[in-house]
């Protein structure tokens, strides 16, 4: 069962004071209201509401959103700086890149969803080169290989290259793969054996040779649609990212408001607007909570696994 916080806002508090709803609730920073709760227990694989966030309790655990909050009892000071972003952070958009392959609008976002200083650093992940300075033996080859990791950093860490052996020659597979001079080649091994640079993972498209940056809803900039594409990634509009959208309807001031949209592709459909992003999009939208505690059992309980499987008899 997980003991769950519940009740109504009684009273304002200081700004900058945190307010929690749960022992696994981030602290976040400026909120308008202090809650004073009455215990309440949930079962097992239940989710709910608590004011705007999405809770839900899996194994005992209360795992919940991190939106701050406005409501009717909120003063007229609490509305008027209330941005809609997670800590109540500012719609500024200077994305950072942290250690887990993630790009996050700015510092504040990046600190408020737990990361320490040290732990990001100011750029857009897709702008770094893992494979610069090369961290590979001179034997092997350097290639990189981006991704986005839940689990604990400290603990895992999250490689974004992988180290190859320079190999005199590449097999046959047909995985094609487009280099920044539009040239094709039958698998990335090709491309990098012949000295060149990836651009997107696919075939070469010829809509593609004279194509404007996209900004992705990932928030990183594609060089082109097909670019984002191939990293599996939905385009937010056109041009490079400058924006970052609010995750709440209570804010009046955004910067998408300065972004062109492009068409739906069907008019039919129901938009939604993914969070964080500016444009909507013909889809639909699961949200996903997850208990970082957990990943990090499962994540030791198969390192482990591993070492059984390749220990040597």
């Amino acid at each position: 069962m997980c003991e769950v916080l519940e009740g109504r806002e009684e009273h304002s508090r200081q700004k900058g004071q945190p307010e929690t709803f749960s022992e696994n609730r981030e602290q976040c920073g400026k909120t308008s209201k202090l809650g004073v709760w009455k215990d309440m227990a949930r079962g097992h694989g239940t989710s709910f509401n608590i004011d705007c966030n999405v809770c839900s309790c899996f194994a005992g655990n209360l795992v919940c959103s991190t939106h701050l909050c406005i409501s009717e009892h909120s003063s007229e000071d609490d509305c008027r700086t209330f941005t809609g972003l997670p800590c109540n952070c500012a719609e500024q958009f200077v994305p950072v890149c942290g250690q887990n392959g993630r790009t996050y609008p700015s510092a504040c976002i990046a600190r408020c969803v737990g990361l320490q200083d040290h732990q990001f650093e100011f750029g857009s992940c897709i702008s770094k080169d893992p494979c610069n300075p090369n961290p590979c033996p001179k034997n092997q080859r350097c290639i990189p290989k981006p991704q986005v990791c839940l689990t604990t950093v400290d603990k895992f860490g999250c490689s974004q290259h992988e180290c190859l052996p320079r190999q005199l020659t590449c097999d046959q597979a047909r995985d094609p793969v487009c280099d920044t001079n539009h040239l094709e080649h039958s698998n990335l091994c090709t491309l990098y054996q012949r000295g060149k640079s990836l651009l997107y993972k696919g075939p070469c498209q010829p809509f593609c040779r004279a194509a404007e940056p996209v900004c992705g809803h990932n928030g990183e900039t594609y060089s082109s649609v097909c670019a984002a594409y191939s990293d599996r990634v939905a385009v937010d509009y056109l041009g490079p990212c400058q924006a970052v959208g609010v995750l709440s309807v209570s804010s009046s001031v955004s910067e998408c408001a300065a972004v062109k949209c492009p068409s739906l592709s069907a008019t039919e459909c129901k938009p939604v607007i993914p969070p964080g992003a500016c444009c909507p999009l013909c889809a639909g939208m699961l949200r996903v909570l997850f208990d970082k505690e957990k990943l990090d059992t499962i994540a030791k309980v198969n390192c482990f696994l591993c070492q059984v499987l390749l220990k040597p008899y």
